[in-house]
C-alpha cells in the first residue's frame, strides 16, 4: 500500500490548479479534494486504535501467562522469549495497562497465595515457601514481612483470631 505522506500536498496542488482557472465542473472536483484532504488529515491526527487495543490484548496475555507460571523463577528476559519480545517493550505494555510491573505482580501474586495457604491450610511456613518457589523459607519471610506489613505468622495468627471472634458473633 502506498503512503499518503505526498498525497496531501498533490491534493493541494490539483485544488489549486482547478481553483486558480476555473472550467465547468470545477466546484465538484474542488469539494471531491476537499474532502479527501480532510479525510487524510483525520486519518493522520486520529490515534491508531487497533495498536491500543492489540497492546490491551498482549498485556492481557502477558498476565494470564503470569498467573499460570508465577511460581517459576521468573526473570523479565524469560518472560519477554515468551512473548518473542523485547524484555523493556514487555514491561512498558504490562506496566500501561497494570499500573505494575510484570516482576512485581509475581511477588504479589505468590503473596496472595501464601496468605491462602496460611489461612486455609494448617502447613508450616517453610512449607508454604517451598510451595511457592521459595528455597529459603527465611527470605520468604522477609518478602511477606516488606509486603504485606506483618510476619507469615502474625498473618496467620490474626487471621485465626478473626475467625474465631466471627464464629462467636
Amino acid at each position: 500500500m502506498k503512503s499518503f505522506q505526498t498525497r496531501p500536498n498533490e491534493l493541494l496542488g490539483f485544488l489549486y490548479e482547478e481553483s486558480s482557472e476555473p472550467q465547468p465542473g470545477y466546484e465538484e472536483i474542488c469539494e471531491g479534494l476537499l474532502r479527501a484532504l480532510i479525510a487524510l488529515i483525520q486519518r493522520l491526527v486520529q490515534p491508531d486504535h487497533s495498536r491500543e487495543h492489540d497492546s490491551e490484548h498482549l498485556a492481557v496475555r502477558i498476565k494470564e501467562y503470569l498467573d499460570q507460571h508465577y511460581l517459576k523463577h521468573l526473570k523479565l528476559r524469560d518472560i519477554a522469549a515468551e512473548f518473542h519480545m523485547n524484555p523493556y517493550y514487555l514491561s512498558h505494555v504490562f506496566k500501561r495497562q497494570y499500573d505494575d510491573s510484570p516482576i512485581h505482580y509475581i511477588l504479589l501474586r505468590r503473596m496472595g497465595e501464601a496468605k491462602r495457604l496460611l489461612t486455609d491450610t494448617d502447613m508450616k511456613v517453610a512449607d508454604i515457601a517451598h510451595v511457592l518457589g521459595y528455597q529459603n523459607a527465611n527470605y520468604f519471610t522477609i518478602l511477606f514481612t516488606k509486603t504485606m506489613g506483618e510476619s507469615p505468622t502474625q498473618y496467620k495468627r490474626k487471621e485465626q483470631a478473626e475467625r474465631v471472634k466471627l464464629r462467636e458473633t
